[in-house]
């Protein structure tokens, strides 16, 4: 019926413990195990896509598909998820897809995973008041006047991250003295060179982010 249908689809697979699949094979260890999960969970995004693609609605449909997490693979000798904060564990997909969008990709600074329900409530023309987050349609529609996100924060056991684009701050809570690293991901996305020796100024700044603007965790 011509009822606007919301379906939302939490597709596991790419989480351990992996499981290896048919014809999805990229070498061998954990981390080609999980390239194969989540080659495994596109390929079911695309079936869902096919059937939807034959439904006859004459509504307009979107899309949005966004991951949860990442996995650390000892990149900063840690792996898994849930204890550091690093982009491997941060840095998810997010792809939207709307009508008479445009392709193209939002580069202007950070978002978080917490906009997604004002983004859905923003195409359904409903309010978003109390809901946590901004509404990413102007973004995601590459729209000029696309409001600049605010910074972004991330917590993990005893650390914060801030990231206000292009700077990450993560802030290690220690007994004594907090241990503060200071990345541009703009130049270094994977987190190899730490400017906070460097850069005091903007470690001060970004503490001060964390401190006065972090939501409770």
């Amino acid at each position: 019926k011509d009822a606007p249908i919301f379906l939302w689809v939490h597709l596991f697979d790419a989480h351990e413990r992996y499981q290896e699949h048919a014809g999805k094979r990229f070498g061998r260890g954990p981390s080609a195990l999980y390239d194969g999960e989540i080659a495994f969970v596109d390929k079911q995004i695309g079936q869902i896509a096919a059937y939807v693609a034959k439904w006859k609605r004459t509504r307009p449909l979107a899309w949005i598909v966004h991951g949860s997490h990442g996995e650390g693979f000892a990149e900063h000798a840690t792996k898994g998820h849930g204890t550091e904060l690093y982009e491997e564990m941060l840095r998810v997909p997010l792809v939207v897809v709307l009508p008479e969008g445009k392709t193209g990709r939002y580069e202007a600074s950070a978002v978080t995973t917490l906009d997604l329900a004002p983004t859905v409530l923003g195409l359904a023309g409903a309010s978003a008041e109390g809901v946590t987050g901004i509404s990413l349609v102007a973004h995601a529609r590459l729209d000029a006047e696309a409001p600049k996100h605010g910074p972004v924060f991330a917590y993990g056991p005893k650390r914060a991250a801030v990231i206000d684009w292009p700077l990450k701050l993560i802030v290690q809570d220690r007994k004594k003295q907090n241990r503060n690293f200071l990345f541009d991901l703009a130049i270094d996305p994977r987190e190899e060179k730490d400017l906070s020796n460097e850069r005091v100024d903007d470690v001060t700044r970004l503490e001060k982010l964390l401190s006065d603007l972090a939501p409770t965790p």
